[in-house]
């Protein structure tokens, strides 16, 4: 057989995979060792960096975040594309190729 075949079962459980990634991301509390170099060292040059990078740190593991559970939803929409386009050919073939190839006794 050539030509292709999508797991949709599979593109939706990588969906769900990468929506509960960038959840989970979203919750690291990146910062919260580094903040202790700014409440040990008050005013010193370290407390400064710190909170600097405190602030990277955390703005860019929320756009990370947010990128992964768009993804998630991108591989869902995809999903529902493909479940789409099967139920249409399903509908306009008269039942799915699978039944008419090997129909069931």
């Amino acid at each position: 057989m050539s030509g292709y075949e999508a797991d949709i079962g599979q593109l939706r459980r990588s969906a769900d995979a990468a929506t509960s990634v960038g959840e989970q991301a979203s919750e690291i509390g990146l910062g919260e060792g580094v903040n202790r170099v700014a409440t040990g060292l008050p005013g010193s040059e370290s407390a400064s960096a710190a909170a600097k990078l405190v602030g990277a740190w955390e703005e860019r593991l929320g756009t990370w975040a947010a990128d992964i559970r768009r993804c998630g939803a991108a591989i869902s929409a995809t999903a529902d594309g493909y479940m789409a386009s099967d139920e249409a050919a399903e509908e306009a073939f008269g039942g799915s190729l699978w039944e008419r190839v090997l129909p069931w006794p």
